[in-house]
């Protein structure tokens, strides 16, 4: 019964995923390895493992001894038993430490397949990642491809969004012919706005703010999170743009502040750094803007329905939430 006991808790603690082989080391020898011989309050043990030793509290190492080693993932793994007084083993004694050190042995042999398991799981799923967006972006064309007019046009345009159609169509150099009719310009550029290769919208001079923009890369446990976590903040007024990437972060924000105090306090409290599922971070901030001039920001919208943060006042620095609670005192 002792016997059974013994190895009945070894197999329990064992299906626990979330219990590290340390812990079944010290589980063992202290509480299971005494009680399963013969007399238990002068029986001490020890389990040499990888360099480490686990030991009963009462160890000491006597001449009356019981040994047995496995061979563990090419690594020795020694189990020894004493008496502390005179006495003899007896025989299933014998067998059971040797039952202890083969069942032990197997545990951490399927330890280590079940971690390279996950790990080659991992990278078939970054694998698969990686192959969806080869695609994706083949699926798209390359950006050489644009017709040349067209590229003439969305040139003109991000210098001066506000520029005629007439004037346009005068500057475009168009093959056997100079100029285009006004007519044949606004149809390439609805014809590029319907199909998203463009959009017309006011951008902002941040450098004229004296504004903050903050670069946040983001590693997350599995692309399910970064789906997650792109969906949440994807309304978020503060970030300026999201990336998915290849490689250790797989995510990219920008992310806009007013000044340095306010962008670390919304990157540490409310940024996606502090969203489930992300394994490491790092933050980069910048005060001097070179190019672009312009960037388009949704800092001025208050679209506060879409944003669950906002709701629960999660948010320590959303505009919209600091422009909302003004109006509230504003009578």
């Amino acid at each position: 019964m002792k016997e059974l006991n013994c190895l009945y808790g070894i197999s329990k603690i064992a299906e626990d995923r979330d219990v590290s082989v340390e812990d079944i080391f010290e589980e063992v020898v202290v509480n299971l390895i005494p009680p399963a011989f013969q007399y238990p309050e002068i029986t001490a043990a020890r389990i040499t493992y990888d360099s480490k030793n686990y030991t009963t509290e009462n160890f000491k190492e006597t001449r009356w001894k019981l040994s047995a080693s496995v061979l563990v993932a090419e690594k020795p793994l020694q189990l020894d038993v004493y008496y502390l007084q005179e006495a003899d083993f007896l025989e299933f004694e014998t067998y059971l430490i040797k039952d202890i050190g083969n069942r032990l042995k197997v545990i951490i042999e399927n330890r280590e397949e079940f971690k390279k398991q996950l790990l080659d799981a991992r990278v078939k799923a970054l694998t698969e990642l990686n192959e969806q967006l080869a695609t994706r972006v083949m699926e798209r064309g390359n950006i050489s491809d644009i017709d040349p007019v067209d590229k003439q046009i969305i040139n003109l345009l991000s210098k001066d969004g506000r520029m005629k159609l007439v004037d346009i169509g005068e500057k475009l150099a168009v093959k056997d012919k100079q100029g285009y009719s006004h007519v044949g310009v606004k149809n390439r550029i609805t014809k590029l706005l319907d199909n998203e290769t463009i959009a017309i919208q006011a951008n902002v001079n941040l450098k004229k703010f004296n504004a903050v923009l903050g670069v946040l890369l983001i590693e997350t446990s599995t692309p399910a999170d970064a789906t997650k976590i792109i969906e949440e903040y994807k309304n978020c007024p503060r970030i300026v743009f999201a990336f998915r990437a290849i490689g250790k972060f797989n995510l990219i924000f920008g992310i806009l502040g007013e000044t340095i105090e306010n962008l670390e306090r919304f990157t540490n409290d409310s940024s996606p750094k502090t969203a489930a599922g992300v394994r490491d971070s790092l933050v980069v901030i910048s005060t001097t803007f070179y190019t672009p001039r312009y960037f388009p920001i949704r800092y001025f919208d208050k679209k506060d329905a879409d944003c669950l943060r906002y709701k629960k006042g999660a948010c320590s620095g959303c505009p919209g939430i600091v422009e909302h609670e003004a109006s509230m005192t504003t009578p």
